[in-house]
């Protein structure tokens, strides 16, 4: 037997001078949703940054846009950096209830 061979007789390597990725463990399977492999970063499974940027986004239509509404955004914001599917929404209505809070406010100061 040539030495070369000698080297990786013993060994149960696919490839003889490639080292497995994972040693130890099976190579996680493709995932056709989740392009990026096991690398990705995990989604949130709940929605409470979110659900609670929509409720402050609607009080703020009526009351203190002015503190509803950027606290509103700000939780809108987390809620979308940690991949909450409703985050969307919520940034969108906080938005507009902040802005329909300020309209509504200048129309009461001037009507009134």
């Amino acid at each position: 037997m040539p030495p070369a061979a000698q080297q990786y007789a013993g060994t149960a390597q696919a490839y003889p001078g490639v080292a497995q990725a994972y040693p130890y463990q099976a190579v996680p399977a493709y995932d056709p949703m989740n392009p990026y492999g096991a690398f990705a970063p995990a989604r949130a499974t709940g929605n409470g940054f979110s659900i609670a940027a929509i409720v402050l986004g609607c009080v703020a239509v009526l009351f203190l846009p002015i503190v509803f509404g950027p606290a509103a955004i700000i939780l809108a914001s987390v809620g979308k950096s940690r991949g909450e599917r409703r985050s969307t929404v919520a940034l969108s209505v906080a938005g507009g209830g902040m802005t329909l809070g300020f309209i509504v406010g200048v129309l009461v100061a001037v009507l009134m």
